[in-house]
């Protein structure tokens, strides 16, 4: 059992999950980890909008008829921001250096 935990994959896997938790929390690390944090902020400020503007009767048209072309973008933009979050929030979980320290 001790074999599996401090065999050569083991450290392959902790390699991997610092790499990554280095990518995820430094934005500095690599050109893709600023990518990615840029892209994440645009996706938390789009939500943010979309929350808002959602809020207001005068554009809930826009947010309930399937008929309309601002329905399906919005629709589409939601998705991609869920998916991203999801994701993005699963990486930082198992990257996370000591997991019962994320909560």
């Amino acid at each position: 059992m001790t074999d599996l935990i401090h065999g050569p994959g083991w450290t392959r896997v902790r390699r991997l999950k610092l790499k990554l938790y280095v990518f995820l929390t430094n934005p500095q690390s690599s050109p893709l980890s600023l990518v990615w944090m840029v892209f994440d902020m645009i996706l938390v400020l789009l939500s943010i909008a979309s929350l808002i503007i959602e809020s207001e009767p005068r554009y809930e048209q826009y947010f309930t008829n399937k008929n309309e072309v601002t329905y399906w973008i919005i629709y589409a933009v939601e998705i991609l921001s869920q998916s991203f979050f999801t994701l993005d929030f699963l990486l930082r979980l198992f990257s996370w250096p000591r997991f019962f320290a994320f909560f």
